[in-house]
């Protein structure tokens, strides 16, 4: 388990498993920074210049963020660019004076001295103009996708080539029937499909064409409902009046059961007109979907789109006693922050089977959460950030009575996380 404090409040982080390192933003103080976290903590790679509390994304050696309004900074990897150089490369001034500003900083500094070669080093792109500015935003390789926070334009671009690919209109019409001041809470992507969540629903649109495929709203019926018991003693409080810092602990698993019982049904169907989503994520494979809603649900949907092949299928979990801050979703396992901690449930290898999708659901009717309780001074709703890796859940939150600094959590769960079945599954 690694645990990094910084006195700097941490914001985002994204993994790169690649070369072994964290990217983060901060909130307090305009910089990116990579760090190794085994065992050095000095930065590999500074960035002066980019916004307090900026959003990152990153995949394939391309680090991304928001630079202003309706502007996208677009950094890659040092060693990706001269091994296998970009034409596409054409970073504006701004960019070409802050990667001057940078190297500056390092021999002046003098602290990559001791530091091997090129790794963890990031040079500029290209930037990106957009039409509007835009508030939410999704990349993965090769395709950036954003969208504005009035639910009402997403772009597509290629981000090698650096070319608009698409713009689509989330509400042409009024088709969609947007409730309210909805508005854009979070993108997300599949290789077909973009996938815009609203407060109210969650929009799906081919990006073939930009054609709206699938509305999916909270109070549409689930195919399961599914629930833990909140007096289970594995998921009570504890009192803890430990001061400073602690360790965050495992609490035994938590079984999924089928809601039945009637008082639980009205609280339910009470609520789902209140529920608003915070956010989505695809399956690699594109077959499954995950959300939350900050009223304690969460929704696994496969089916229904164009190219699965399959009916809809909803399974709802109702956590019952906690506000959600955050998802994580990498295929095998799903991680959701909230007030008590982290929920860990694991889908297995059924995520990139060609079985039929209803075994999904059927696996996860036999399963368990694994709930991670953090250390006495995190404080759960300033989660930030959660990330899963092969073998980890990254969590990023602020810490202390102050809430001015933050904590970077490697929780390492092995190879099956949360929800072990039989073998036979």
């Amino acid at each position: 388990m690694l645990k990094y404090n910084t006195n700097r409040r941490m914001h985002r982080i994204q993994i790169d498993e690649a070369e072994g390192t964290v990217l983060a933003t901060i909130g307090f103080g305009n910089t990116v920074k990579q760090k190794f976290p085994r065992k050095s903590r000095s930065p590999l790679w500074v960035n002066p210049m980019v916004g307090g509390w900026a959003h990152c994304e990153f995949d394939k050696g391309f680090l991304i963020w928001g630079r202003g309004v309706a502007k996208i900074d677009i950094w890659r990897r040092e060693i990706d660019q001269r091994e296998d150089p970009l034409p596409a490369c054409d970073p504006d001034e701004f960019q070409r004076g802050i990667s001057g500003l940078i190297r500056r900083m390092e021999q002046e500094g003098g602290y990559r001295d001791d530091l091997p070669g090129i790794r963890g080093r990031f040079e500029p792109f290209v930037c990106l103009h957009t039409e509007t500015a835009t508030s939410a935003s999704r990349f993965v390789y090769p395709h950036l996708v954003l969208a504005t926070r009035d639910a009402q334009i997403a772009y597509i671009y290629d981000v090698p080539s650096a070319k608009l690919l698409r713009k689509i209109e989330l509400n042409p019409d009024n088709t969609v029937g947007l409730e309210g001041d909805d508005r854009v809470n979070y993108v997300e992507q599949s290789q077909t499909h973009v996938f815009v969540c609203m407060e109210r629903q969650i929009v799906t649109y081919k990006k073939s064409d930009g054609a709206v495929d699938l509305i999916f709203r909270a109070r549409q019926p689930p195919t399961h409902m599914l629930s833990i018991d909140p007096q289970d003693p594995g998921f009570e409080e504890e009192d803890d009046e430990e001061e400073g810092y602690g360790s965050w602990e495992t609490t035994k698993k938590l079984p999924l059961c089928s809601i039945e019982d009637r008082s639980l049904l009205f609280k339910h169907f009470a609520h789902s007109a209140l529920r608003t989503f915070q956010a989505v994520h695809v399956s690699p494979c594109g077959r499954i979907w995950v959300a939350i809603c900050d009223e304690s649900f969460i929704y696994v949907v496969t089916g229904g789109l164009e190219g699965t092949g399959s009916a809809l299928e909803i399974t709802e979990i109702y956590l019952g006693v906690e506000e959600l801050h955050y998802l994580a979703f990498d295929g095998y396992h799903i991680a959701v922050a909230g007030d008590r901690g982290i929920c860990t449930l694991s889908l297995g290898r059924l995520h990139e089977s060609d079985d039929d999708l209803h075994l999904i659901h059927e696996r996860i009717q036999r399963s368990s959460l694994q709930v991670f309780r953090p250390a006495p001074d995190v404080i759960m709703g300033e989660t930030t950030c959660l990330q899963i890796t092969d073998d980890s859940v990254w969590h990023v939150a602020a810490v202390g009575a102050s809430g001015l600094t933050a904590g970077l959590e490697r929780i390492q769960f092995g190879e099956r996380l949360g929800g072990d079945q039989d073998e036979d599954d």
